[in-house]
C-alpha cells in the first residue's frame, strides 16, 4: 500500500493552555478540505481511507475537522493532544459517532496533555463514540506516528478511488 502524507501549517493549534479558537479551526477546516479536494483532482487517491491525525496542539484541528467531516475521514487519531470539550460539543454530525477514533498519550506527558487526553477519552465515550485508547508507558511528549499508522491500517476499508 502506498501512502501520501500531508502536513500543512495550521492556525488553530493553540498551545498547552489555550482552547483552540473556533474561527481559526474553521479556517483550518477549509484549508484541509481544499487540500484533499486538490489531491483528489490531481491524483487517484483512495477517498474511503483518509486519516486525520495531530500531535500536541494539533489536537484541536484533529478533533474539530475529523469529527465534523466523518464522510471525509475514515480515521481520526489524536497523538498526545490538547482537547477542549467546548470546541467539539455540538459541532459534529451524528454520523461522527461511527468514526474510527484513537487517542493516545505518554505516561510521562506534561500534566496538561495527559489530563486533556483523559478528558477527550471521557467526553467521547460519554457521547457514544467507540474509541481505542493507549497510554504509552515510559513515554513523554514524543511523536509515535507508527501507532497512528497501525491503527489506520487496521481500519482500512474497501477502496473508493477518486477520478483524476
Amino acid at each position: 500500500n502506498r501512502c501520501m502524507i500531508v502536513s500543512p501549517d495550521l492556525v488553530g493549534t493553540d498551545g498547552l493552555l489555550g482552547t483552540g479558537p473556533v474561527w481559526d479551526m474553521m479556517a483550518d477546516e477549509r484549508f484541509i478540505l481544499s487540500i484533499i479536494g486538490q489531491l483528489g483532482y490531481r491524483y487517484n487517491i483512495d477517498r474511503a481511507n483518509i486519516m486525520i491525525t495531530g500531535f500536541s496542539g494539533g489536537g484541536f484541528p484533529t478533533y474539530w475537522v475529523g469529527l465534523r467531516n466523518p464522510a471525509v475521514f475514515s480515521t481520526v487519531v489524536a497523538q498526545n493532544c490538547n482537547f477542549s470539550r467546548g470546541n467539539v460539543h455540538g459541532w459534529y454530525p451524528p454520523e461522527a459517532k461511527n468514526s474510527n477514533i484513537m487517542v493516545y498519550y505518554g505516561s510521562n506527558d506534561p500534566f496538561t496533555i495527559s489530563i486533556q487526553s483523559q478528558f477527550a477519552i471521557e467526553y467521547l465515550r460519554e457521547q457514544g463514540f467507540n474509541i481505542e485508547t493507549r497510554v504509552l508507558g515510559g513515554m513523554g511528549h514524543q511523536r509515535r506516528p507508527d501507532i497512528a499508522m497501525d491503527f489506520f491500517r487496521r481500519h482500512w476499508t474497501q477502496s473508493n478511488p477518486s477520478a483524476n
